[in-house]
C-alpha cells in the first residue's frame, strides 16, 4: 500500500468527498457533522485551504484519494501552524494510512516550510491516540468544550517542535 500526499484542488471535491462528509462515523467528532453538508460546502472547505494562510492535502492510497490532511492558520511570524486530518475512506481505517500521512506532512511543514511548531485539537479518542503514537505531546485538556453526538466532550490539544514532542 503506497500512501501519498498530493495538493487538494476543488477537483477532488466529488461526490464520495461529500459523502464521506455526511458519514455519521466519519464526521462523528467533527462540528461539520452537525449539519448536512453539500459539494457547494465542501468546495468553501477546500477553498479555505489555498494558500498562503493554509495548506491543504489528499491523502491517496495507491492513487485514490482516501482522505485530506492539512496545514491551517499559518502564522509566517511565529512559525506554527495547526493540523486538521479526516480519512474518510472507512476501509483504510487502522491501517497505518493516516499516521504516515501525518508524518509525511510534518516533514513537509518543518523540513519544507521551515515552521518550528504545529498543534491541533481533537476530541476524538482515536485522533489523540494517532497524535500520541506519532509522538506528539498531549498538551492540555478542555473540560466539557465541544458540544457533539448529544453530550459534552473533553478536548485535547496536541503539539509537536521541528526536531520532536
Amino acid at each position: 500500500m503506497t500512501v501519498r500526499l498530493r495538493p487538494l484542488s476543488l477537483l477532488d471535491v466529488t461526490p464520495t468527498y461529500v459523502g464521506w462528509m455526511n458519514h455519521p462515523d466519519v464526521t462523528r467528532y467533527l462540528i461539520a457533522g452537525h449539519s448536512p453538508q453539500t459539494a457547494e460546502s465542501v468546495r468553501a472547505f477546500v477553498a479555505s485551504l489555498l494558500w498562503p494562510d493554509a495548506a491543504g492535502f489528499a491523502i491517496e492510497v495507491d492513487g485514490q484519494m482516501v482522505g485530506t490532511i492539512c496545514l491551517r492558520h499559518i502564522d509566517w511570524i511565529s512559525r506554527v501552524a495547526e493540523v486538521g486530518i479526516l480519512v474518510g475512506e472507512v476501509s483504510v481505517w487502522h491501517t497505518g494510512v493516516a499516521l504516515q500521512a501525518l508524518s509525511d506532512l510534518s516533514r513537509y511543514a518543518f523540513d519544507v516550510l521551515r515552521l518550528r511548531r504545529l498543534w491541533a485539537g481533537t476530541c476524538n479518542p482515536r485522533c489523540g491516540a494517532l497524535f500520541a503514537k506519532a509522538g506528539w505531546t498531549l498538551e492540555g485538556t478542555q473540560p466539557s468544550h465541544v458540544f457533539l453526538c448529544g453530550g459534552w466532550h473533553d478536548h485535547w490539544l496536541y503539539g509537536r517542535s521541528a526536531g520532536g514532542g
